[in-house]
């Protein structure tokens, strides 16, 4: 990875989910009381074809529901299946549908989920994705994302290190970071958090210590 793509990584890295003590707010001011919206996912062989956008998060007595849309050229009945599916949740081999409602106990857990489809002869999987658990009237904020895969020219990105949350109660003004050193990892909880408005971003970073430029800002309000 060169250095330019290293500056310009961020933009293809992010769609920053929040979830906070009783709602959390995208940059349309639109409010979750649920599921968060990841980053649009897709696969494809030629022959087979699935997207979606599964929720990163999901607040403990409320419901969770993700569908993805699948195509296949043969215009045969397609079947689903799942690997890690969460224990509260059930799963609908004839759509993919993904849903239920987490309780008390299930605060915490945190899965890595990925649905496959298969028209009998080709078999296509969505990139893996968290789902994680999060109390209501907690004052904490749980954000998710999905780790690049690819540098901004196509290529498989080889170097990624890691990635870097920074955030604070004015936008554009991030005191406050934390650095997470596994790749791997695609969701963090920041909490002991007073109640406010709060503004995060994140960057990632490559094991030749190239930083991205920040992703775009989410905001949560913490009660």
């Amino acid at each position: 990875m060169n250095d330019q793509l290293a500056r310009k990584l961020a933009t293809g890295i992010v769609v920053l989910c929040a979830v906070a003590a009783l709602s959390a707010c995208n940059e349309d001011d639109k409010r979750f009381t649920a599921s968060i919206a990841a980053a649009q996912l897709s696969a494809s062989d030629g022959r087979i074809t699935i997207t979606g956008k599964p929720g990163a998060a999901v607040v403990q007595n409320t419901q969770y529901d993700f569908q993805p849309q699948a195509d296949s050229i043969r215009n045969v009945p397609l079947r689903f299946s799942v690997t890690g599916k969460p224990t509260w949740a059930t799963f609908e081999r004839h759509t993919g549908r993904l849903s239920g409602m987490p309780s008390e106990g299930d605060v915490g857990q945190s899965d890595t989920v990925q649905i496959a489809v298969s028209d009998g002869s080709s078999t296509v999987a969505l990139p893996a994705f968290e789902v994680v658990v999060v109390a209501y009237g907690e004052s904490r904020v749980t954000l998710g994302w999905q780790p690049p895969t690819s540098n901004e020219d196509g290529t498989p990105l080889t170097d990624l290190a890691g990635h870097r949350i920074y955030w604070g109660t004015i936008k554009g003004e991030y005191p406050n970071s934390i650095e997470i050193d596994n790749p791997g990892v695609a969701t963090y909880v920041v909490d002991n958090l007073v109640p406010n408005t709060y503004y995060f971003v994140t960057t990632a970073f490559s094991s030749r210590g190239m930083e991205s430029g920040h992703s775009n800002v989410a905001r949560a309000t913490v009660n």
